[in-house]
């Protein structure tokens, strides 16, 4: 009933020619509401499966001894499967037919638990390496890289607001900027600590050496260059760079399959890895759903370059942009009245909807690695096949190799490549 109900009420806005909300919002709040349903669903359903659970297609290729990690990892796998199949419709939805990202929710929740209900009954082959764990694998690699983007995208703004507090007052500049300096500090001085621990208990094996050592040079560049050699970002931005490299390093080498240089495996010290990823994931959800919002274009009268948001075209409210020339305002005002009917064609915003349900469709196969230590078997002290574990080491370690490398061209870029706009 409610199904039916919701999804009658939402076609008849769309017939009314009414707007829901502000094109795009109603849709990316939807979005982040399935995703942190499909988290929360996914750890309870890590935790009680092993117990609860006595249903051999499940076990399906389970190595002996690792029927708990099989079992537990199935749970998160098909859930994440689930939501990754709702988020690429809705990229297919929105590219034809923008208002398709806010309209039908009721309908896509209600497909979405279908779907988890069928995976339910599935074979396990399907959900794991053989199936669908890669391909969580390779949308976690790209997400890795991602999230260092949006991390990036908050320290930028982090730092413009701090400063900007600081211009503004002339008696409390010094102290806003001690704070920023104050806040890097902590985030390189963790780091390096971080760094030395690792080299410290991590040593003995050559693969973690390199990734371990890559990242403290690659990182110390970085900022050095920042410092010394552009023009672009700031300390902040060096730091939180410096230090979300960190922990890609530590989540890569916790993977390594050798017990002998890697003492989480006889420990319970993945779960730290685990805990920060998800920390991490859940702010870059809430930092894209912000982003996303904020960045919703503007309608603008080519005729007269007045610019309108697009939640002035939903409310019939124009903007105090046109105050300045009362002729360029009344144009503007048909401007609003022409175009309220159908803000969704908006320039620019189907490629926004589309980008947020992308990154949204990378989470939710990031989160289901974060889960399951990038779908490794592992028992007491051991992973169950060492080719998995090497190969989801250099698979984190690669993604932060390409992040990094990708922060130090935006710094000089600007200078090697003059004639060109950044």
């Amino acid at each position: 009933y409610v199904l039916i109900t919701s999804t009658a009420w939402e076609l008849g806005m769309l017939s009314s020619g009414k707007q829901i909300s502000t094109p795009g919002v109603y849709g990316t709040y939807m979005s982040l509401l399935l995703q942190l349903i499909g988290i929360v669903f996914s750890i309870i359903a890590q935790r009680y499966a092993p117990s609860n659970l006595h249903v051999n297609f499940w076990l399906n290729d389970c190595p002996s001894g690792y029927e708990d990690s099989c079992l537990g990892e199935g749970a998160v796998l098909r859930v994440s499967f689930a939501m990754v199949i709702m988020f690429a419709l809705q990229i297919f939805g929105t590219s034809l037919y923008t208002k398709f990202f806010d309209l039908f929710w009721p309908v896509k929740f209600a497909i979405f638990f279908c779907l988890i209900i069928g995976f339910w009954f599935a074979s396990n082959a399907v959900f794991s390496l053989k199936g669908y764990a890669w391909l969580a694998r390779i949308l976690g690699f790209f997400f890795v890289i991602l999230e260092q983007v949006i991390l990036l995208d908050a320290a930028y703004l982090w730092n413009e607001k701090w400063l900007e507090y600081a211009n503004a007052d002339e008696d409390s500049e010094y102290l806003w900027k001690a704070r920023l300096l104050m806040i890097s500090s902590i985030f390189f001085a963790g780091s390096i600590a971080a760094i030395g621990i690792m080299f410290w208990q991590f040593s003995g094996c050559t693969d973690s050496t390199v990734i371990i050592s890559l990242t403290l040079c690659l990182s110390a560049l970085a900022t050095i260059l920042q410092l010394f050699a552009s023009e672009v970002g700031s300390v902040l931005t060096s730091a939180i760079v410096t230090c979300y490299a960190t922990y890609v390093c530590y989540s890569a080498v916790t993977l390594n399959p050798d017990s002998s240089c890697n003492p989480t495996l006889q420990s319970g010290y993945q779960t730290l890895s685990t805990i920060i990823g998800l920390v991490l994931t859940v702010i870059s959800l809430l930092w894209t759903t912000y982003s996303s919002i904020q960045r919703i274009p503007s309608a603008v009268d080519k005729a007269t370059g007045v610019s309108y948001h697009l939640g002035d075209l939903v409310t019939q409210q124009p903007a105090d942009t046109a105050v300045a020339d009362p002729e360029a305002g009344e144009r503007a005002k048909s401007t609003v009245s022409v175009n309220e009917t159908d803000a969704y064609a908006t320039s620019g915003l189907k490629s926004l909807l589309v980008q947020t349900s992308l990154v949204f469709l990378l989470i939710a196969g990031y989160y289901a690695m974060m889960l399951t230590n990038w779908a490794t078997l592992q028992s007491s002290n051991s992973i169950a096949s060492p080719k998995t574990g090497l190969a989801a080491m250099w698979i984190q370690a690669a993604a932060q190799w390409i992040a990094i490398i990708m922060y130090i061209w935006s710094l000089v870029a600007p200078k090697i490549l003059t004639n060109r706009e950044f």
